[in-house]
């Protein structure tokens, strides 16, 4: 027992040690309280000072003998249970570190740090009905941790129960309204509400405690787009560049807006002055190298888009957009686009194979298969009249079915497909490492991509080869994916003919007859009568995207309307909202001799009234139409299309040899407008192709979703019977 006047100097050296501690000088606080516990080895103050010091050095086990050594002396000695669970805590011994919080609730059950500290080991675990126990036990202790509400509404978001997840929010930023990164929780859980004004509202605030943070401006200028509010958005990011003259993040976004606008003009502007500030701005080439192509041209687009790849050298978005652009390029040939394609693999795809390991997956031949797809797609989109009739007429006795969907959103399509699949997986949040070890949890014996380099693609998992068999089904995209990973190209002997192979990374896997079924909108309505009885003229027409109308395709349909009398086009593209793009589109018809009085651009949403206004529909190459080719010929309009480089370019054939209409595939430029003047001299003809169209594709192989589904279903069988003889 010391003396008072002993007490008061050990006090004093205490004193000394905490002062040096807060200095950081750990070294001497060690050696000094080491000297101290050699003449008193039962005082829990010295104990816990370098228990509390070989923490700060990471001598964490040599912390927890010292913690237990107050223990020892003080079997309740609560600063001591706790601190040891936050080390366990700190090296991830998780389960010992609740131990320790636990015995601090045993001597008492209101200790916040302890209750909060569960809490959190609850939520990294994914527990989440136990984490939510502790936070609100914690609660009744301390009702104004704003981290609690925090943490409460972080964990309502995930479990989907969007409604309370706002109230915690909510009530975190009541307790303090600068704990900053409530404001873009907040906003990001009314976006998943689709309540875009309260989404706009509190991005904003976001935006207003850290102007120049990059993820909060772009969902301002996304939430913006949703709300179709484009004019707001640049009038918004307009002012913060006006308060944040140099700082290219507002900037990068205010071009953006432009863009979405169909102000190409200052978009390009701007863009450009982004490249000279940051040449190694990859977004901002990207954009730069879309505008080139609708509005100058479109090799100055590819560009740009090589060299955002040659600054990008992740596996990335900006690889996958190069890739989908060279698909419509008219100048380049399919060696040269396969090239790139090939590189594309060389480069970022072929580092993966080392990741690639052996399957546990029985090898069975005639077991129950499981057949997963990967898609952004699964919601309201072009593709759903394609899929979700295949989707739909799965055998579930002879297969499993996962869809492993890439959604931002669900929507009711999604609901729908939600109940047409045995398992429903949402990808959106996943790695591709978590991806890939989820296929193989799964045990997915044939891996389907239905993406290829759309917007959303998994090739990155893919890569990685996750499944014992996989396939790129042309009906996500019409190419190769340049994927060597890959097994498979399923596809046709249309689209992709002999002697073809050496232009797809996979190897080409043609099934017989048509590959796809396709079933319309609802809202499509009846077939109208031939405009051109009631007009004494030939309307050509076309829906397309911007893209799509190159030089070639230009001069090719200049020809035409030359050559039938007083015969119109009618274009209807979303990109003519643009007075830019229309402009330039007229220029280039003009340079061909038509005149601007037989042209008819515009872009109208639903396009039923559009269909009913054409007599013969004009297909676009070197790629082809697919969505928008199928409902030309349900709505009686005629394609004539051109057999161009396989696949893309060949999708025009494919359809129209479903349906037992070849004499409208063209070989050729010249072939293509003999066939359409052919076709617009004979009034009569045309008459009962209108009345005659529809019921014709009732009757074909395309609207039998059943027979077709059932010989993919024989396709994957046969490619599982070919894995399972493989040595």
């Amino acid at each position: 027992m010391l003396d008072t006047s002993d007490e008061k100097k050990l006090d004093l050296k205490i004193d000394n040690l905490i002062q040096l501690f807060h200095e950081n000088n750990y070294s001497k606080v060690l050696k000094r309280v080491t000297e101290l516990l050699n003449q008193n080895p039962k005082n829990l103050q010295l104990l816990t000072i370098k228990a509390i010091t070989l923490v700060s050095l990471k001598k964490f086990k040599e912390a927890i003998k010292y913690y237990k050594q107050c223990l020892k002396y003080n079997p309740n000695h609560i600063v001591s249970y706790f601190n040891i669970g936050s080390v366990y805590q700190d090296i991830n011994e998780i389960d010992n570190a609740a131990v320790s919080y636990k015995k601090v609730l045993e001597i008492d059950p209101d200790h916040f740090g302890a209750l909060f500290n569960i809490a959190v080991i609850y939520n990294d675990q994914k527990e989440y009905n136990k984490a939510i126990y502790y936070y609100k036990k914690s609660l009744k202790v301390n009702p104004q941790d704003v981290s609690v509400y925090y943490n409460l509404g972080i964990i309502y978001y995930k479990i989907c129960e969007y409604n309370l997840s706002v109230k915690y929010y909510k009530s975190a930023i009541n307790i303090d309204p600068n704990f900053n990164d409530t404001y873009f929780n907040l906003a990001a859980v009314f976006e998943r509400l689709e309540k875009f004004e309260s989404s706009l509202k509190y991005y904003i605030l976001a935006n207003k405690k850290n102007p120049k943070d990059k993820k909060t401006l772009s969902k301002i200028r996304e939430t913006f787009k949703k709300l179709n509010r484009n004019n707001d958005a640049v009038f918004y990011f307009e002012d913060a560049l006006c308060k944040n003259p140099n700082c290219l993040n507002v900037m990068y976004n205010l071009a953006v807006c432009y863009k979405n606008n169909l102000q190409y003009d200052s978009s390009s502007k701007l863009l450009k002055k982004i490249i000279d500030l940051k040449p190694s701005h990859v977004d901002a080439h990207l954009h730069l190298g879309q505008i080139y192509i609708l509005t100058s041209s479109f090799n100055s687009g590819l560009e740009e888009f090589k060299k955002a790849i040659k600054i990008d050298t992740k596996f990335d978005d900006s690889h996958s957009i190069f890739l989908f652009n060279l698909n419509y390029s008219p100048d380049l040939n399919d060696r040269q686009i396969y090239s790139y394609y090939e590189k594309f693999n060389k480069q970022y795809c072929a580092q993966f194979k080392k990741k690639w390991k052996p399957f546990n997956n029985k090898k069975i031949q005639g077991k129950k298969l499981k057949i997963g797809y990967v898609s952004p797609d699964f919601k309201n989109h072009s593709m759903k009249g394609f899929l979700e009739p295949i989707i739909s007429n799965h055998n579930h006795d002879d297969f499993e079915i996962y869809a492993f969907a890439e959604l931002k959103f669900e929507d009711s399509a999604s609901e729908a497909y939600k109940s047409l699949v045995d398992h429903w997986i949402p990808t959106k949040n996943l790695s591709d490492n978590d991806l890939v070890a989820k296929i193989r949890e799964s045990q997915i014996d044939i891996l389907i991509d239905l993406a290829g380099h759309t917007d959303g693609n998994r090739l990155g998992v893919f890569a990685q080869k996750p499944a014992p068999v996989s396939a790129s089904y042309w009906l996500g995209y019409a190419y190769t994916t340049g994927v060597k990973a890959i097994d498979f190209f399923l596809s046709s002997s249309v689209m992709v003919p002999k002697g073809c192979d050496h232009l797809f990374s996979e190897k080409v896997w043609r099934m017989k007859g048509n590959n796809a079924p396709w079933i319309p909108k609802s809202n499509m309505g009846p077939v109208s009568k031939l405009p051109a009885i009631k007009n004494k003229y030939v309307t050509f027409g076309s829906i397309t995207r911007g893209i799509r109308l190159n030089n070639r395709v230009i001069k090719v349909w200049s020809q035409i309307l030359k050559k039938v009398p007083n015969s119109k086009l009618i274009i209807n593209s979303q990109d003519f909202k643009s007075s830019i793009f229309t402009n330039v589109i007229t220029k280039k018809f003009r340079l061909f001799g038509v005149d601007e009085k037989n042209l008819n651009f515009y872009f109208e949403s639903p396009p039923w009234d559009t269909l009913r206004n054409i007599d013969i529909a004009l297909d676009c190459f070197p790629h082809n139409s697919g969505t928008t080719l199928m409902e030309h010929l349900y709505m009686g309009n005629p394609v004539i299309t051109m057999a161009d480089r396989p696949s893309v370019g060949r999708i025009g054939k494919h359809y129209l040899n479903g349906i037992n209409h070849l004499e409208w595939v063209a070989k050729n430029d010249y072939d293509y407008v003999e066939k359409s003047i052919l076709l617009a001299s004979d009034f009569l003809k045309l008459d009962k192709i209108r009345k005659t169209l529809r019921s014709e594709m009732e009757t074909s192989y395309i609207k039998n979703p059943r027979c077709f589904t059932a010989q993919l279903e024989q396709t994957y069988k046969e490619m599982w019977d070919n894995y399972c003889k493989k040595k």
